[in-house]
């Protein structure tokens, strides 16, 4: 373990070592064969299930403490790429300068002997790395992912409780509850009443309109008669009047007319018989 860890890489350690022991042993019951009783397998079973349960449950505790360590690891290996990448391109750089004559045989060789031994060992360095990134990310798979289970399985149980806490309740509420009283449809509402006015006077048969001469005795007063409408003046022609003669000639200007005519048809004037 890293610096992350200092304090718990001990229980870690040995929870892990734990948890791999009950794991195998579970297997050996299931591959144990036949001649064991069921109730047996099964207790023996359920003894070693609840002493890995309560191995991950400790585990669970070091999650944080475990990420911490896998961010630490990982930092490292990268450390060790970044310093391995540089001693490759330092080495790169003195082959370069050999070639192109700055360096000598000597110096080229001086050169190339340290950075082939710096290379080595950080290559060294990074390969230890990544086997440590391996395990820390191992532990933090098993821990991280036990305490993802056991966090499922304890949601799991209590929507199990509530569920039967729900239909314990729906089944108290049945037996307790009222049947409701069966609803009998309104009757419709009755037409408004007609006023009693209204119905005696539908009741009676229609009065005829009272005469001139009751509607003076009841009133005491001659009622005023409305007049009938007569159509706007104008010239009421005369009645055609029995001819006197077959013509006559007016006075005025002596022009013959019909004996029908009562004005003249030249100059208007009236006609007298003749």
């Amino acid at each position: 373990m890293s610096d992350a860890l200092p304090e718990h890489a001990d229980d870690v350690a040995r929870l892990l070592a734990e948890r791999g022991r009950y794991a195998e042993w579970l297997e050996r019951v299931e591959a144990s064969g036949t001649g064991i009783p069921d109730a047996v397998r099964q207790r023996v079973r359920a003894d070693y299930a609840g002493r890995l349960d309560a191995v991950m449950r400790e585990l669970g505790a070091y999650a944080d403490a475990v990420r911490a360590d896998v961010r630490e690891r990982r930092e490292t290996h990268a450390r060790a790429v970044a310093a391995l990448r540089e001693a490759e391109e330092r080495r790169a750089e003195a082959e370069l300068r050999h070639r192109v004559g700055e360096y000598s045989d000597r110096e080229w060789q001086e050169a190339r002997h340290a950075a082939d031994t710096e290379i080595g060992m950080l290559r060294h360095d990074v390969e230890q790395a990544q086997a440590e990134v391996e395990r820390a990310e191992e532990v933090e798979r098993v821990i991280v992912g036990s305490s993802v289970r056991q966090l499922a399985r304890d949601v799991l149980a209590l929507e199990v409780e509530a569920e039967a806490a729900t239909d314990s309740l729906d089944a108290l509420v049945r037996e307790t509850m009222v049947p409701p009283t069966p609803t009998v449809p309104a009757a419709p509402p009755a037409p408004p009443a007609e006023p009693a006015a209204r119905a005696s006077a539908q009741a009676r048969p229609a009065e005829p309109p009272p005469l001139f001469l009751d509607l003076a005795l009841e009133t005491g007063t001659h009622p005023v008669l409305p007049l009938p409408e007569v159509a706007p003046d104008r010239p009421v022609p005369p009645p055609p009047r029995e001819p006197a003669s077959e013509a006559q000639r007016c006075r005025t200007c002596g022009t013959m007319n019909k004996a029908t005519e009562w004005y003249c048809g030249s100059c208007g004037a009236e006609l007298t018989a003749t």
